[in-house]
């Protein structure tokens, strides 16, 4: 085997032209040899080399210099595993051709086809190739996952509803299920990448007792003779490449036409045994070939993909090994070598034996510029997302690196989301790949498609016509969405009070019977709906405001232009168009793109989707000539994989790419960050393909493994770990110049105990970092690993692989993200904290002064940045008014159910009655609904009546989902049986007669200022003895019971009334108690009138008594007094917070009074106009 090792050349770090990636290399040894001699040069050779070390870069030098010797670009054959790595390789040959020529003419005819192919390009092109000569023959077409992935599950369903005899019992159950098709369709795809033919997986399935592999055979039967009844030559990626080499078996003229002078094999270890095959019918005939190699970069075995064709190779023929890396800076590739040392596999570590050597000469020289790598575990997902953002703002900012030279890296799609959103709100753009995208997951596709389904009379959901007004087509936000359903809903119940009549037709026009009520009911966003579809509802709609009834006109335009298409006989495109044009969005999509930045690759990503929604509407038509547009919807709403748009690849956008570590492999970037590094993520250990053992399969067919044997499920496991660090190694050596590994970690509190139910961070990570303590997560670097420590003192480890605890921030740390919005955030906390010197405080100031105050070209100095203007800052401003609610010509009232909230929380009690006003809640109106069942029965309505009417009201205050409602009427039910057993109960118990709803307005004292206070409120039910006792009840319909009744503030509240209406001493100076008078006496006060007081819970029985036993005079004068004094605290204008109120998600209330009890705040001592010199 002969060594090749490359000429050291400078590091270059920020090229600023996707040309500038083009840096010629000197090759030594027999590689020299290969490109010195282009033209003349014979054999097999295999490059193998570690990441970075040039393997792309020699084959690509090799094809230059063939086409520059003479060599027809049309016998050359250059293979690369995907797509993407082909449309690279062909542009970077036709820059560095295009500088070797003087005149376009050569140019022309050196490039009259694209040299560089993926494997599966290729063997359509070989099949193409072969039916344009051959006569009658059917062209080829690609069929894309997701139609692929559409006829199987079709297939399934069928089977499912005919009885799915082929299939095991216990399967039958799962046919239609995604899963199931899924694991189904990959299954497939390995038999047909090795070649398995429908009777050889029969008879496998028989010999090794899988039954399921056996069925499968069976529909891989049905599914081929159903593709060849649809009347065209499609093909999935694995039978392309078998139909390939089976054409060239079987054809002579179509071998001997295709031969090819010199054949180019990139990554090789990510070809499938089949696609192997494909070059190997044309290796015998071609005077050079050379098959780039690296077991450390094989990350598809799930696919199929291995190093075995070349390893076979190797045996025989010449190896050229590239030392090195030529592409990675000391500190990224350091890292990189302890990952590569952790595989243990020979070929990775001697790579990483050759890059310690390759770099010591450089780490030693401190003037060079080394670039950094750093690992950092933060202690919440939130902080990590907050680092990686940090990371990518600081390199772009500081750095100067174009977004485009920067990518995230995650483990999974699932990952990626989160991601992408936090980049996003910081204003980084973030990139997409069109010919990733699932239509239906994309909002506009999404609001176009829901559009045309209502143009063409289909009925969307509740909320699907909730998302088409919220879409981009709509333009409205939720909290419009709800007005306009409030404003129909107040113009039906004004239409029902003045004209009953036409409230009937409006129903009637609106709704259907609903099962639940038992008659028509009127719905607002049904009424919304017959308005979108062209119906006119002026009584409904005028009292809109001018913003509610342009979002739906808007709508309806969109909706009326899709009706005029489809009812006018338009195509399937024509109808499409229709509605995107009267959606009136592309001229504003275009001006937001060419901005750039976040908004900007937004709006890339919307117009991509429309353009992919076209196309796939084109191809549909093309397949399907007769069909329709509602076919065409369904055949996209039942799509769940990526369409496989067409590859417009213009000018590399400039954003942040942010992608599953499989999809970054042959790829490279300036700045990288690996995210996301937590066990049972990365590594992801999970089996794939359990239903159908596709793991035991491929190891059957390619290494002989017997299935079912216990033995072998830990070999598979091994492998599945060595992977996984092989994938760890090809996304941290994606990096140029900078790296940043990141994990969240368990969280160990100052008493050492660690949170058993944190995130656990990847085994990955401690091999990463060896004896070297992790970075922090600070903007400064730490004081012992100075800016990352520039992994220079790694080296001198030699790379041992000695562990040592990881480093984890501080619960109250939290990364500092260079953006705006956090500087102003950072420095306006130092203003208003109280903790804060003053000497902290006055520079804060300062910078937040010139931040404000940030001088433009205008003479006058104006505010460019509004944030940090204290004049629009909340909560640091003077009160708008501090005016009292309570009005001084009247008196102070209070209300008995608020006592208890303003007691133990004035602040939360007042938000709450704000946030409530006017609004009369599901529960509230329950709640009022028992009451008043409570109140007829006590007047003497039939129980069987009053039962009747208060089932039939229920389901209409129901909020709840329909599956759930069911639930909640039995609630309901059981709960009025056991109000009516405990009215039983208290009618058994009076000896006397029961007021309900009893409406008491009672004075119980005066302020200080000689203002008269009372209570004025509803007693549930009032019961008076014939001996002139009060006993007082109130319903209770929560689910939860009060915790000290003996000393409820409620009803102590209701006795004092009760007692001081009846007192003769208490002479009201305005008003009349409502209890009537002829029952006061001169002998009755507290002492001998109060029976007591009690709660009762219809919705259960509790365990502890529920009764409050009666007041004494004295406890009546003083939680008189008491109320007295919460009138004024209730009146404000200053309402006190309590931080001992414990958290409650339901109460946003009760979250906004935490929020600022624990925001301790003082007004910042500056305004921006009273700073002379900011700088």
């Amino acid at each position: 085997m002969l060594t090749s090792t490359p000429t050291r050349r400078p590091l270059h770090i920020h090229p600023t032209k996707e040309t500038a990636a083009h840096t010629e290399f000197q090759w030594q040894g027999i590689a020299s040899d290969v490109i010195n001699l282009a033209g003349s040069s014979s054999g097999t050779f295999v490059v193998k080399g570690g990441p970075g070390a040039g393997r792309s870069s020699f084959l690509r030098d090799v094809a230059r210099a063939e086409i520059m010797s003479g060599t027809n670009p049309d016998s050359i054959l250059f293979l690369t595993a995907s797509k993407e790595a082909a449309v690279q390789t062909n542009r970077w040959l036709l820059s560095a051709i295009e500088q070797g020529f003087d005149n376009d003419i050569a140019i022309e005819r050196v490039f009259s086809g694209s040299i560089a192919r993926s494997v599966h390009s290729f063997a359509f092109a070989v099949l193409r190739h072969q039916a344009a000569h051959t006569p009658g023959a059917l062209a080829p077409r690609l069929l894309t996952g997701a139609e692929h992935d559409s006829l199987v599950r079709d297939m399934l369903r069928e089977h499912s509803e005919r009885g799915a005899d082929i299939w095991p019992e216990r399967l039958r159950s799962a046919l239609t299920t995604l899963g199931f098709a899924r694991q189904l369709r990959d299954f497939l795809l390995r038999v047909a990448e090795r070649g398995c033919t429908s009777e050889e997986l029969r008879q496998y399935g028989q010999g090794c007792s899988r039954d399921e592999w056996s069925a499968a055979a069976d529909f891989y039967d049905e599914y081929r003779a159903t593709a060849r009844l649809m009347g065209s030559n499609a093909l999935n990626a694995s039978e392309l490449v078998r139909a390939a080499v089976d054409a060239l078996d079987s054809d002579e003229e179509l071998a001997e036409s295709l031969n090819f002078d010199v054949i180019l094999i990139d990554d090789s270890q990510f070809f499938d045994p089949l696609s192997s095959e494909l070059v190997e019918r044309f290796r015998s005939r071609a005077r050079l070939t050379l098959v780039a190699s690296e077991q450390s970069e094989s990350v598809f075995r799930f696919r199929g993909g291995s190093t075995t064709y070349a390893d076979k190779l190797a045996k025989t023929e010449n190896t050229i090994h590239l030392s090195g890396t030529k592409r990675l800076a000391p500190p990224v590739a350091e890292l990189a070598a302890r990952v590569a040392d952790a595989t243990r596999h020979p070929e990775s570590l001697r790579w990483a034996k050759e890059i310690r050597h390759q770099d010591a000469e450089r780490l030693s020289d401190h003037s060079a510029e080394f670039g950094e790598a750093d690992v950092r575990v933060l202690v919440s997902p939130s902080a990590e997302v907050a680092a990686v953002v940090d990371r990518v703002r600081r390199a772009h900012i500081v750095d100067n690196v174009q977004w485009k030279d920067i990518a995230v890296i995650v483990r999974s799609k699932s990952q990626a989301a989160p991601m992408r959103r936090g980049l996003l709100a910081a204003g980084v753009p973030v990139a997409d790949d069109p010919t990733e995208i699932v239509l239906l997951e994309q909002p506009m596709v999404r609001a176009i498609l829901q559009a045309v389904r209502c143009a063409v009379g289909e009925d969307l959901t509740n909320d699907e016509l909730e998302r088409l007004v919220l879409s981009p087509i709509g333009g409205g936000d939720p909290i419009t969405f709800r007005c306009i359903l409030r404003g129909l809903r107040r113009g039906f119940m004004k239409v029902e009070f003045d004209n009953p009549v036409r409230a009937a037709e409006l129903t009637a026009i609106t709704t259907t019977d609903d099962e639940d009520y038992g008659r028509s009911v009127f719905r607002a966003i049904d009424a919304l709906r017959f308005i979108l579809l062209g119906g006119e509802l002026i009584d409904l709609t005028e009292n809109l405001t001018a913003r509610e009834k342009d979002l739906i006109m808007r709508v309806r335009s969109v909706i009326q232009a899709g009706q005029e298409a489809f009812y006018g006989g338009e195509s399937v495109e024509a109808i499409l168009w229709a509605v995107w044009d009267a959606a009136g969005l592309s001229e504003a999509l275009a001006n937001q793109s060419l901005r750039g930045g976040a908004v900007g690759s937004m709006a890339d990503q919307h117009l991509d989707a429309v353009m992919s929604l076209f196309d796939a509407a084109g191809d549909y038509v093309e397949r399907h000539p007769h069909s329709t547009i509602t076919s065409f919807v369904r055949f996209i709403v039942e799509q769940e994989l990526p369409t496989g748009a067409r590859d417009r690849r213009g000018p590399v956008r400039e954003a942040v790419d942010v992608s599953p570590a499989h999809a970054t492999v042959g790829k490279e970037w300036d700045t990288v960050v690996v995210a996301g590094l937590q066990e049972d993520v990365w590594p992801s250990l999970s089996e794939t393909g359990t239903i159908f053992r596709q793991e035991e399969f491929v190891d059957f067919l390619d290494r002989g493994v017997e299935p079912g044997r216990p033995e072998n499920r830990r070999g598979r496991y091994d492998d599945r770990l060595a992977e996984e660090r092989r994938l760890f190694l090809v996304a941290v050596t994606r990096a140029r110049r900078s790296l940043l590994v990141t994990a969240v970690g368990p969280h160990v509190s100052d008493d050492g105990t660690v949170d058993s139910d944190a995130d656990i961070r990847s085994r990955f990570l401690e091999e990463l970092a060896g004896d070297q303590a992790l970075a922090s997560s600070h903007g400064e670097p730490d004081a012992e690993s100075s800016d990352s420590a520039d992994l220079r003192a790694l080296t001198s480890s030699g790379g041992s692989q000695t562990q040592s605890p990881l480093s984890v921030l501080p619960e109250c740390e939290f990364p500092r993200v260079l953006s705006p919005d956090s500087l102003i955030a950072e420095l306006r906390r130092v203003v208003e904290s109280e903790d804060s010197s003053g000497h902290e405080r006055h520079h804060a100031a300062r910078q937040l002064a010139r931040l404000a105050l940030a001088a433009g070209d205008a003479p006058s100095r104006e505010s460019v940045i509004t944030a940090a203007n204290p004049d629009h800052w909340w909560g640091v401003q003077e009160l708008s008014t501090t005016k009292s609610l309570h009005d001084p010509e009247t008196a102070y009232f209070i209300s008995p159910s608020q006592v208890e909230r303003y007691l133990e929380c004035p602040l939360e009690a007042f938000l709450q009655s704000v946030e409530t006003a006017g609004r009369d809640t599901t529960a509230t109106l329950l709640g009022t609904l028992t009451h008043m069942a409570a109140e007829a029965m006590e007047r003497g309505v039939d129980e069987g009546d009053v039962r009747d009417v208060f089932l039939a009201t229920v389901p209409r205050l129901l909020g709840t989902l329909t599956w759930k409602k069911h639930d909640q009427i039995d609630k309901w039910t059981d709960m009025f049986d056991r109000l009516v057993e405990k009215l039983h109960l208290r009618y058994a118990a009076v000896t006397g007669h029961a007021e309900v709803e009893q409406v008491i307005e009672s004075r119980i004292g005066q302020t200080s200022s000689g203002d008269d206070v009372y209570v004025r409120g509803k007693i549930d039910r009032l019961e008076i003895s014939d001996v002139g006792k009060y006993y007082i009840i109130d319903f209770k319909t929560g689910n939860q019971v009060a915790k000290n009744i003996p000393d409820n503030p409620q009803l102590k509240t209701y006795q004092t009334a009760v007692a001081k209406s009846i007192d003769p001493q208490n002479t009201p100076s305005s008003s009349v108690s409502s209890l009537s008078s002829s029952r006061m006496s001169e002998e009755c006060s507290a002492d001998n009138c109060l029976a007591g007081a009690e709660l009762i819970y219809p919705h259960k029985n509790p365990r502890k008594p529920t009764v409050q036993d009666p007041l004494t005079n004295d406890d009546v004068d003083a939680w008189a007094s008491q109320l007295v004094d919460l009138a004024l605290v209730m009146a404000g204008p200053h309402f006190a917070g309590s931080s001992d109120s414990q958290p409650d998600q339901n109460s946003r209330a009760r979250s906004l009074s935490r929020v600022l009890v624990r925001k301790s705040a003082s007004a910042p001592s500056f305004t921006p106009s009273n700073i002379e010199d900011a700088d």
